[in-house]
């Protein structure tokens, strides 16, 4: 007996066992996948519906006003020295931010913004320095350009 003799049963058995599983594994796996369908086809049915509402949201904030806020604050303000025109810079600055940023720019008033500060006596060192307002940018930076001039002491005393 040749070795291929002996070893045709060993084929036939294989070949047999391999159409046995063919034929098995769809009766044994079926209703995996199937299960496996139907929770891809939920999983689907999801992922439309949230489509459908991210699609409604956007069309909703598309249709929303824009509101704009101050986000952002800032002086530049120049003095008869550097050291002067930061300081008041400095000063200013914090004031804006602290009452300005947040605010939509609908609610600020140019004109109480430019009363208020325009005119405003600091005294720097020992020196009192009058704010000219030159020009005063209202956005999303709201910017205030000014020049600072000393005032007189004996102008000041007649005034009064």
């Amino acid at each position: 007996m040749s070795r291929w003799e002996r070893a045709l049963p060993l084929l036939a058995a294989f070949a047999m066992g391999f159409a046995v599983a063919i034929w098995l594994l769809p009766v044994m796996a079926g209703p995996t996948v199937q299960r496996l369908r139907l929770e891809r086809d939920a999983a689907l049915a999801q992922v439309e519906a949230l489509e459908a509402e991210v699609a409604k949201l956007e069309a909703a904030e598309r249709k929303r006003p824009v509101v704009c806020q101050i986000a952002r604050a800032r002086a530049e303000i120049h003095g008869p020295d550097e050291r002067v025109g930061l300081e008041a810079a400095r000063r200013i600055q914090k004031e804006l931010a602290a009452e300005q940023i947040g605010r939509q720019l609908e609610n600020v008033s140019p004109l109480i913004l430019y009363g208020r500060y325009n005119g405003r006596l600091m005294e720097i060192d020992g020196v009192v320095y009058q704010l000219g307002v030159q020009a005063l940018m209202i956005g999303p930076d709201l910017v205030l350009l000014g020049r600072l001039e000393p005032v007189d002491r004996e102008a000041q005393t007649e005034g009064t």
